[in-house]
């Protein structure tokens, strides 16, 4: 029994961050993010202070990338998405992460998970199954936060 406790046997692993995988931040701009209904401030200002603040835990890797009607490009940080606009003319929420986990997964690197920061307004018809297939197979989970608020109809 001692040598059993000297061996110390057992399953170790090491944190997802500690193996070299990023999590990924995806940023909807499409035009729908431009809405105001945020405190008087639109759903792209809402989703940009979002990916602000989850890049402030420093000792979480991440990518920030932006999408609308497919993914578009890898951030050099939070900072710049002051230049950004929200003018994208659709959007594909799915197929940017299906897309974005190829990138990943062509690259070897791997991602940790994925935060998907949009107001859910999706424009191409999809399911969902794909991307819940692909990122249950690679073991990357999926995490979305929903920006926007309720929008008052007009009467006319």
């Amino acid at each position: 029994m001692l040598m059993l406790i000297v061996l110390n046997p057992g399953h170790w692993q090491t944190k997802e961050t500690e193996s070299g995988k990023k999590w990924a931040i995806m940023l909807d701009r499409s035009m729908s993010m431009e809405v105001k209904d945020v405190d008087g401030k639109s759903r792209w200002k809402q989703a940009s202070s979002l990916a602000n603040r989850l890049c402030q835990e420093k000792d979480i890797p991440k990518d920030i990338h932006t999408f609308s009607s497919g993914l578009e490009e890898k951030l050099a940080g939070p900072e710049t998405l002051e230049n950004i606009k929200a003018d994208g003319k659709s959007t594909d929420i799915t197929g940017s992460a299906e897309k974005l986990i190829d990138i990943y997964k062509a690259k070897r690197s791997g991602l940790a998970g994925i935060i998907i920061i949009s107001d859910g307004r999706q424009v191409k018809p999809s399911d969902g199954k794909e991307l819940s297939l692909l990122a249950r197979a690679e073991n990357i989970p999926v995490y979305a936060l929903a920006t926007g608020g309720k929008v008052p109809r007009k009467n006319i």
